[in-house]
């Protein structure tokens, strides 16, 4: 019995999971309608559809993908109808458009991303957003691997996937001699605190817990946060603080061929393997477009 229910399930909602018991088989119908429900209220740009879908106060039975359309395009659509509305000067509800802006923040090329971002905080630091200090964490741990990642490729940094920039990190313990004049250093890339602002550093030592011997009074100081960068004791900061897994996660979003081919448009340095195929695609300038958002 409980196939025949699935089957025609299946027929009248145009998607099907694979069989799974009869038990779980409210729970599906539940995901495939909401599923469709909302993919024909974003067709039609239903706003109030669009905004019930950002905050989860609609649609709210997505814990699995459907065949077609997956929840994070329709949740793309949704910013798309938002953000086209509060352009137009209409009222949006702001706890949809901070989540539009925070689909926003993963767009493909990262100064795009970085002012979704910005954005967000903006409307964050209003005061009128529900539950600020978990949004306030998740943005934080969003924006800075993106901020070091484009500071250090608007500084002219260089992401060669060729050389070996992944044992910068170790590298920094090692003491391994300077590479040769003008040759790329894997090191540089860890040492991120020398090219981001003061603007920069003030925000993240506000937003991060910090840990001596870094203070103040170095990374206010260039000549001191150089000097400082190249010791053991930088190396030891580093991995206390926590930094090893924010730019192994910056370092893994510019692996992917949409990113490499949106930061290379922008003029940075980022040069993939050969293995990974990816020299036609760039090249031919064939890379997915950008989301409209």
């Amino acid at each position: 019995m409980g196939r025949v229910l699935m089957l025609l399930a299946c027929l009248g909602m145009s998607g099907c999971f694979a069989y799974r018991s009869a038990a779980n088989l409210p729970r599906d119908v539940a995901i495939l309608g909401d599923h469709g429900r909302a993919k024909s209220a974003m067709a039609r740009g239903d706003l109030s559809a669009a905004e019930g879908l950002l905050t989860a106060e609609k649609y709210r039975h997505r814990s699995r993908e459907v065949a077609g359309m997956s929840w994070g395009e329709l949740l793309g659509q949704a910013a798309e109808i938002v953000l086209a509305a509060h352009a137009r000067g209409e009222a949006v509800e702001p706890e949809a458009l901070f989540q539009a802006y925070m689909v926003g923040a993963h767009h493909d090329d990262l100064p795009t991303a970085l002012d979704y971002m910005t954005r967000a905080q903006t409307l964050l630091d209003g005061g009128t957003l529900r539950e600020p200090d978990e949004k306030r964490r998740n943005l934080v741990e969003q924006r800075v691997p993106s901020l070091i990642l484009y500071r250090y490729l608007e500084s002219g940094g260089t992401i060669d996937w060729t050389s070996e920039i992944e044992q910068g990190y170790y590298e920094l313990f090692f003491r391994a001699p300077p590479p040769a004049p003008g040759a790329h250093d894997p090191r540089d890339f860890y040492r991120f605190l020398e090219y981001l602002t003061l603007e920069d550093r003030t925000w993240l030592f506000d937003n991060l817990p910090m840990r001596a011997p870094l203070d103040a009074d170095i990374w206010r100081d260039d000549a001191r946060l150089h000097a400082f960068s190249r010791t053991l004791e930088y190396y030891e900061w580093y991995a206390r603080s926590g930094f090893e897994g924010r730019l192994d996660h910056a370092l893994n979003w510019i692996r992917k061929t949409d990113h490499i081919c949106a930061a290379r448009k922008r003029g940075y340095d980022v040069v993939p393997r050969s293995e990974w195929g990816m020299d036609a695609a760039i090249a031919s300038g064939a890379c997915r477009p950008a989301p409209p958002y």
